[in-house]
């Protein structure tokens, strides 16, 4: 006898099943810690463009000239445009730490597509405000040209559709017997 037990093929499916599983609720644990840091920077990042807002436009509500109160509107405009380009900067550096942390837990596949994103960011320039519209547009373009298939999708299968009910549809004469016109 040996002195070893021998794994059945249930056992093996039943702990890759759980492996599975826990690879799976570690990648949701780092979505969700991920989403909650850039939810907190967002929410940051509004509050405080709010509270600024609210107070230099109250007291610009006081005055009574217009150059002044559409100069301080552009400050305020250009102020906040900054944030956003500051917040954006923030959200594209978590994503590639959670990338990371996904590629670890799911091996090299996922790796390689972060590894060629940042080349493809180096090729750009490096993170920069340039790149980062290039990309913009990018997946702009893009998502314009999904949306554009999806479109054409919807009107064949809308096609399809119609032709099934010209192809069922009773015609709207009925047959005409010579007998009755004399």
């Amino acid at each position: 006898m040996s002195s070893h037990t021998q794994n059945s093929p249930t056992q093996t499916t039943v702990d890759g099943g759980q492996s599975n599983f826990e690879t799976a609720l570690r990648i949701a644990t780092v979505i969700v810690e991920a989403n909650q840091r850039l939810f907190k920077l967002q929410s940051e990042a509004a509050n405080a463009a709010f509270a600024e807002n609210s107070k230099h436009l109250m007291s610009s509500l006081s005055t009574m000239d217009s150059g002044a109160l559409l100069g301080e509107w552009a400050r305020l405009y250009e102020a906040n445009t900054r944030r956003v380009l500051d917040v954006t900067r923030s959200c594209l550096e978590i994503m590639p730490r959670t990338q990371a942390e996904i590629a670890n837990l799911m091996g090299s596949p996922f790796a390689s597509a972060n590894k060629e994103t940042q080349q493809y960011l180096d090729q750009l320039g490096g993170p920069s405000q340039q790149a980062f519209a290039h990309i913009d547009r990018v997946v702009e373009s893009q998502a314009y040209m999904l949306s554009t298939v999806d479109i054409f999708t919807m009107f064949g299968w809308m096609f399809m559709a119609l032709i099934l009910v010209i192809w069922l549809a009773k015609p709207p004469f009925a047959a005409k017997t010579a007998g009755g016109a004399h």
